[in-house]
C-alpha cells in the first residue's frame, strides 16, 4: 500500500516484508523447516543446491525466527493485558 515501509526483498518476490502503519505483512514462511523445503522442492532440479544454502544458514533463519516470535508475542501480551482499547496514531 502506499505509505508502507519495504522491510525485506528478493529478485523473485519484491514484497517480501513490509509494515504499513501498525500493521506487518510477511510473503514467506518464517515457520520453514528443512523437511518442509526438501518436500516443496521435491520435484525441483535445484532442490539439493537449495538445500545446501538452507543448511549454510539454518541457524541464523532459527534466531530469527524466534526474534519475531518473541517480538510479536511481546506486542500481543501487551495488547491483552491493556485495559485500553487500541486505537491508530499517526507514529507510523
Amino acid at each position: 500500500p502506499e505509505g508502507a515501509k519495504f522491510l525485506a526483498t528478493s529478485r523473485v518476490c519484491p514484497n517480501q516484508a513490509f509494515r504499513y502503519r501498525n500493521a506487518y505483512g510477511l510473503q514467506f514462511h518464517i515457520e520453514v523447516t528443512r523437511d518442509m523445503l526438501s518436500g516443496w522442492m521435491e520435484e525441483n532440479p535445484e532442490r539439493d543446491k537449495t538445500l545446501r544454502v538452507f543448511d549454510r544458514m539454518a541457524q541464523d533463519f532459527e534466531r530469527q525466527a524466534k526474534t519475531l516470535y518473541s517480538n510479536f508475542l511481546w506486542l500481543a501480551d501487551i495488547c491483552k493485558r491493556s485495559d485500553k482499547p487500541l486505537r491508530r496514531t499517526n507514529r507510523y
